[in-house]
């Protein structure tokens, strides 16, 4: 009886395994075009910001804005491929994390190249914490961004945005290929 009891529990146990890598497998499928697009988002922001640097503002301003538009389109067909209704707690929660950020870029009184090292690794902090809920290769990625965006800002001196567009944005991309695996 107890051999039936412990194989019982074995076999809940891979259930549950093959529960939680399905749940992941299905996040990441959800979020790899949303790292694809950002992730080329920040190629073009940041190397244009560089060979351009007095129309950053700009620049920032038609990228976000064409990124936030993309990022509400593949919702859309994500959502009618899916068929589950809209959820507005989503975009509630992306408009905090935005203009909380933006609140401590004007409080702080950031220069260009603090803004430029604050929101990758804001980004990578919100990441850290959905990859706790989501799936480990999210927390993974938002660690290894955080990092890559900090060597570059103490090192990378004058190169810094060549260092974001092509660090930055190419492990967005990655990333986001990688999870579409």
């Amino acid at each position: 009886m107890a051999g039936d009891r412990e194989e019982a529990g074995a076999t809940l146990a891979d259930i549950a395994g093959v529960e939680r890598r399905t749940k992941e497998f299905l996040t990441y499928a959800k979020v790899s075009e949303s790292f694809t697009l950002w992730g080329t988002v920040w190629f073009l922001g940041y190397g244009l910001t560089h060979f351009v640097p007095k129309h950053a503002g700009t620049i920032w301003l038609i990228l976000n804005s064409l990124g936030i538009a993309g990022s509400f389109a593949l919702a859309a067909l994500a959502r009618r491929r899916s068929g589950s209704p809209f959820r507005p707690q989503i975009p509630a929660i992306l408009l905090t994390f935005i203009v909380f950020g933006f609140l401590w870029t004007y409080l702080g009184r950031m220069g260009w190249r603090e803004q430029a090292a604050f929101w990758p690794t804001f980004f990578s902090f919100a990441l850290i914490v959905f990859g706790a809920w989501a799936g480990r290769a999210l927390v993974l990625a938002g660690a290894v961004l955080t990092l890559l965006t900090m060597a570059g800002y103490i090192w990378s001196g004058a190169y810094y945005d060549l260092w974001m567009a092509v660090v930055g944005g190419g492990a967005l991309v990655g990333l986001g290929v990688w999870l579409r695996r």
